[in-house]
């Protein structure tokens, strides 16, 4: 287990905090699995970025919204390994930035539609939901709410619980699992927001079941940490979203 998990997070994710946004010249670029990969030259050097699929050329001036740092990333559509990527939220053309200047890495923050974004630092605030956190009492509790959940955790930790929820964000193939943002309006500040991880996919907006079993104070390395999760469920969507 542990040489696994070492192989895991070596070859997989390993992970640093750099919010960081971007502005430079296009030197390769190509489209792969929903992304545009684009390697930049910066003020501050070559730095590759990956972000929605945008219509991106060679030798183009482009920005970039907000990302974060991903190191020894492996794109499977690629069939390659970056040694460090910056996952960011939008690639735009016209990169100048204030100033006139080509800029390199500036620090930032926020909500980021990275395949990270969902995965808060230990110690730090969850990014802010992609959809709004349903009003208390508007959900129907199946056998646990959210709140439920962060009330006991212990005494959960290890057992099968169904929540009933609605999908605030929705992360895709991340260490082999989908993983959900869950959000019932039960609960605190902090202590509202379920995580999932699933073989299942779903949508943002999307009103679901989910069964799965409860993890406790998951470590998944380089300070991506969780209090509490539901690990491998079974999703059902009972309604979806507006827009699905």
């Amino acid at each position: 287990m542990k040489l696994l998990m070492t192989a895991l997070m070596t070859g997989m994710l390993a992970l640093a905090a750099h919010g960081a946004a971007f502005s430079g010249t296009v030197k390769q670029t190509m489209n792969s699995g929903g992304y545009t990969y684009a390697l930049i030259a910066t003020s501050g050097g070559d730095v590759w970025v990956a972000g929605p699929e945008t219509k991106v050329t060679k030798g183009q001036k482009i920005s970039t919204g907000e990302g974060m740092l991903m190191s020894g990333f492996k794109a499977k559509s690629l069939n390659r390994t970056f040694e460090q990527i910056y996952f960011v939220n939008s690639i735009g053309g016209g990169g100048k930035a204030a100033g006139g200047a080509s800029a390199g890495p500036q620090a930032g923050g926020g909500a980021m539609a990275n395949p990270h974004a969902g995965m808060p630092l230990a110690g730090q605030k969850a990014p802010t939901p992609s959809a709004a956190k349903p009003k208390a009492g508007s959900i129907k509790k199946a056998s646990h709410t959210v709140a439920d959940l962060f009330f006991q955790p212990r005494l959960l930790k290890g057992k099968m619980v169904e929540v009933r929820g609605k999908v605030t964000k929705y992360n895709e193939g991340i260490m082999g699992s989908n993983w959900i943002h869950l959000m019932d309006g039960s609960g605190t500040p902090g202590k509202d927001d379920l995580v999932i991880t699933t073989k299942q996919s779903c949508k943002v907006g999307d009103k679901v079941v989910v069964k799965g079993m409860v993890g406790v104070d998951r470590d998944f390395g380089s300070g991506y940490f969780f209090p509490v999760l539901v690990e491998n469920a079974t999703v059902k969507v009972e309604a979806k979203g507006k827009g699905n």
